[in-house]
């Protein structure tokens, strides 16, 4: 099985015999940036790696198309990237892997073309430091992203 894990130093460590015991576990490392990798998502459909980091200065969002080996920042620049607050927490929509979900600390912010642009979520969401995100489908088949705030609770929101 492989299994990656995030430092507070911005390396994230993959392992493909997290399965085996202690002893015989090996890891490979990679550090697209020092800072503290605050989640790590797999989308089960293309098998792309995303890395967030919670740091202010720097790149915040990383993709791996090659199962950690190289990562590539997705924050963008200007009016349609990222801006420099802390990213805690990514979720892939299951049925639409260019849809990407971010929980920040100016709330919940949506890329719908794969990390290329991003824009604020604000369809049920408010500006609450998010600091983590969770996508369920319902047993009717609808699927809900819960936001879990800093003092703020939590919010649900069903997507269409």
């Amino acid at each position: 099985a492989t299994v990656f894990a995030g430092t507070d130093r911005g390396h994230i460590l993959r392992t493909t015999n997290g399965t085996q015991p202690v002893a015989s576990i090996t890891f490979s490392t990679a550090q697209p940036r020092q800072g503290w990798v605050t989640s790590i998502a797999v989308d089960p459909q293309s098998g792309a790696v995303y890395a967030t980091y919670g740091n202010f200065g720097g790149a915040h969002v990383f993709r791996s198309i090659d199962n950690g080996e190289t990562w590539r920042s997705l924050d963008g620049s200007g009016p349609t990237g990222l801006p420099d607050i802390p990213v805690h927490s990514i979720v892939v929509d299951p049925d639409d892997r260019q849809r990407l979900y971010l929980g920040t600390d100016l709330g919940v912010m949506v890329s719908i073309d794969g990390g290329r642009t991003w824009m604020s979520e604000e369809t049920g969401f408010g500006p609450a430091v998010t600091m983590w995100l969770s996508l369920i489908r319902t047993p009717a088949g609808q699927k809900q992203l819960f936001a879990f705030t800093h003092g703020r609770g939590a919010w649900r929101v069903t997507l269409r």
